[in-house]
């Protein structure tokens, strides 16, 4: 159940790829099960016993039908999604993967052959519909703590937030606008699932079988040296930092159990009804033998010739109007098939008046069910949305080594809001602890207490990403911590009260990634007792909204 849940990242159009596994399964058959015919000689097709059927088709007078002068918009979205799965999977390929790219085309151009006939003998009752799905969950996601903590020299807040990565984050924080090297940090982030994922792959059922793995994350902050090559960086000498979380309440992410129930109840009977409707059709059209409907052959050499060709790399990285330009070149293809194949050659179905009401009711049910489906997915949004407002809490444990003061531990709890209409609410408190306190240097087990409190808002969705399915937000906070630092007390030129001030603006700038820009006031640090101001800037990568994406192609 839950893998259907992923389906749902990209349903566009008509929303035709989400639930149909069972009519695929209908029409497909076994591979072997008979030879294949010419692409649209349908009237082969149309001669079979009147026990296939009711009523006798080829009694009833044939129709004549108007060849559409384009596809229609229905098409076209069914079009563009078939394009992304091929592009997709060939992008595997040429990776190393073993994977078919055009695996799937046949069983989507048997729905598009059904679609576009319908369309074309029923124009009245054309409509399309938009939705743009649940892989928005993830990307939209703002709790989640990928860059180093505030004790860090290159932090660019000073509060954090309680959430955890599933599979990686990584960020790297400048600590001054001037782009000086010293006070930058590389901080890697992920938690026990990444690895059961990484064995097994993260799919719905690991995440079933683990999801309690994401209650234990752990990072390691390191003083970046080399900028030009932040991995090198990645030596125990420059260990800054590392945090091992645990969170205490339950897991409020699109992929947790309480989604998956509500995902049951509200979305899955009416994901089963639309495969019915497309079963339905396909077998009382076309009976047993619409598996014998196969992709022509132009087509598919077409569209192997372009995936083989050395341009293909370039086009899969190249953007048109927001549209990826070899999707759009697959897409093209597919359309100039319906154009020639299927409109080009509607006098080969030999339509009668009762395949026009056959096919008009096809889409009248298909239609209801798309409306159910909308209604029931604003429900599931909505369901959605209210699990991510409820609290998160989250306790942890930090060891510091690089503040200029011996290593020492901090306990710290975390703690995450987000109220209706009103911005997301990061708390924290925390003290800590000397393991070998030097006492000549005012130094004791119990070294200092502090409390931090941030404000989050989302000003929407950001401007520079092309997928529609990526809702990833800009975001504006303000945060500020005090901190009572006790080695410090009667201590000349140090201040023992250490206030923080800090305002951050975070635009996400590609899938996954995001530029944070920030500026920090405190009127003393651990070591002196003068005011300063600090720019920072960065940049965060979070593998979760990467693949939720990938997801959707």
């Amino acid at each position: 159940m839950m893998k259907t849940l992923r389906y749902l990242s990209l349903l566009v159009g008509v929303v035709l790829t989400a639930g149909v596994a069972h009519a695929q399964e209908v029409a497909a058959g076994p591979a072997n099960a008979a030879p294949a015919l010419p692409p649209c000689t349908l009237k082969q097709l149309k001669t079979r016993p009147d026990a296939d059927n009711s009523r006798n088709k080829s009694a009833t007078p044939l129709v004549s039908i108007a060849a559409p002068q384009k596809p229609d918009p229905a098409i076209e979205a069914l079009a563009a999604v078939t394009a992304q799965t091929i592009v997709s999977r060939n992008q595997d390929r040429l990776k190393g993967q073993t994977v078919d790219p055009c695996e799937r085309l046949e069983g989507e151009w048997r729905k598009t052959v059904l679609f576009a006939l319908a369309l074309a003998a029923n124009p009245q009752k054309v409509r399309t519909i938009q939705y743009i799905g649940t892989a928005q969950a993830e990307t939209n996601r703002t709790d989640k703590q990928v860059s180093a903590s505030s004790s860090t020299t290159g932090s660019n807040s000073a509060v954090e937030k309680s959430g955890l990565p599933d599979l990686l984050g990584i960020a790297i924080d400048h600590g001054a606008i001037n782009q000086n090297i010293d006070g930058s940090t590389l901080n890697l982030t992920s938690s026990l699932y990444a690895l059961p994922a990484l064995f097994k792959g993260d799919t719905a059922d690991t995440y079933k079988q683990y999801s309690e793995y994401t209650r234990v994350g752990f990072s390691a902050a390191y003083n970046l040296q080399d900028k030009s090559d932040p991995l090198a960086s990645v030596t125990r000498k420059n260990l800054n930092e590392w945090v091992v979380k645990i969170r205490l309440l339950g897991d409020h992410s699109a992929r947790s159990a309480d989604a998956h129930r509500q995902f049951a109840d509200t979305l899955e009977p009416i994901l089963k009804e639309r495969a019915i409707a497309i079963s339905g059709a396909l077998t009382n059209e076309f009976g047993e033998k619409a598996k014998l409907i196969k992709v022509p052959e132009s087509l598919l050499s077409q569209i192997l010739d372009y995936l083989n060709d050395k341009g293909f790399i370039a086009d899969a990285a190249t953007s048109e109007n927001a549209a990826n330009k070899a999707e759009k070149r697959v897409s093209d293809l597919i359309l100039q098939a319906v154009t020639e194949q299927v409109y080009g050659r509607l006098g080969d179905f030999e339509l009668t008046t009762a395949d026009v009401v056959d096919l008009g009711n096809f889409l009248d049910s298909y239609k209801a069910s798309t409306e159910a489906y909308v209604n029931a997915a604003k429900t599931f949004d909505q369901q959605i949305k209210a699990l991510a407002e409820k609290p998160s809490l989250t306790l942890g444990y930090f060891n510091e080594r690089g503040s200029g003061t011996p290593a020492y531990s901090v306990v710290k709890l975390l703690f995450e809001k987000k109220p209706k209409q009103f911005m997301q609410i990061d708390a924290n408190v925390s003290s800590s602890f000397y393991g070998n306190p030097d006492k000549t240097k005012n130094e004791r087990t119990f070294r200092d207490a502090a409390a931090a409190l941030g404000l989050e808002q989302k000003l929407g969705r950001s401007p520079f990403l092309t997928n529609d399915s990526d809702q990833n937000q800009i975001t504006v906070s303000f945060s500020g911590r005090y901190e009572r630092l006790q080695e410090n007390r009667h201590i000349p030129g140090k201040k023992a009260d250490i206030a923080v001030a800090n305002w951050k603006l975070e635009i996400p700038i590609a899938a996954g990634i995001s530029l944070p820009l920030s500026v920090t006031y405190a009127n003393a640090t651990e070591l002196i007792k003068e005011s300063h101001v600090r720019g920072n800037f960065g940049i965060t990568f979070d593998l979760d909204k990467l693949k939720a994406l990938a997801g959707t192609k």
